[in-house]
């Protein structure tokens, strides 16, 4: 025999989600690599030309993305020539890479100006801003692109004193 009090305690624990709870969590701050690159080609996307420098979880998502877009031309360089040759021998080898595919040396890169923005590693980013931009290029971080407002917080509305009903005498007795 159960109780009242083993059967009710019993259907509170009930496994999954409290009752009341929607389960859809907002989550603001830093853009993941999925959301990154879709921001991107939303933004810069009609350029048709995409210049990375430095390569990381980000632009690698952006470059699997863009090669998608038979428009898009990718041009990739870093410093550590190791990622650049990676890169080079996993993207020059399919199809139509010479025509849409450029792996170039990081000296110059930034200075040429051959293309009008710049998608930047963000370990990379202090390095960059350090070397001369005469062409104003705009540089990107991925991780920072255009980042969700933080949502606001609820505060209650303060209430000031009630005001004064303008009920009269008069109006008392018609009622």
């Amino acid at each position: 025999m159960t109780t009242s009090k083993q059967s009710s305690s019993q259907s509170k624990n009930r496994p999954g989600r409290p009752k009341g709870s929607s389960g859809v969590k907002m989550r603001f701050g830093k853009l993941t690599p999925v959301g990154a690159k879709e921001k991107y080609y939303e933004m810069y996307g009609e350029i048709a030309e995409c210049a990375i420098y430095g390569c990381d979880d980000y632009t690698e998502e952006l470059i699997e993305y863009l090669w998608t877009k038979p428009e898009m031309h990718i041009t990739l360089t870093d410093p550590a020539q190791y990622k650049l040759d990676y890169y080079n021998k996993l993207i020059g080898d399919r199809s139509f890479s010479m025509h849409r595919w450029e792996a170039v040396n990081h000296v110059g890169f930034i200075e040429s100006g051959y293309w009008p923005v710049i998608v930047v590693a963000k370990h990379y980013l202090e390095q960059v801003k350090g070397l001369p931009n005469p062409y104003n290029v705009k540089l990107v971080v991925l991780e920072e692109i255009d980042l969700p407002p933080p949502p606001k917080e609820r505060t209650q509305a303060k209430r000031g004193p009630k005001p004064k009903s303008k009920v009269t005498k008069e109006t008392k007795d018609e009622q």
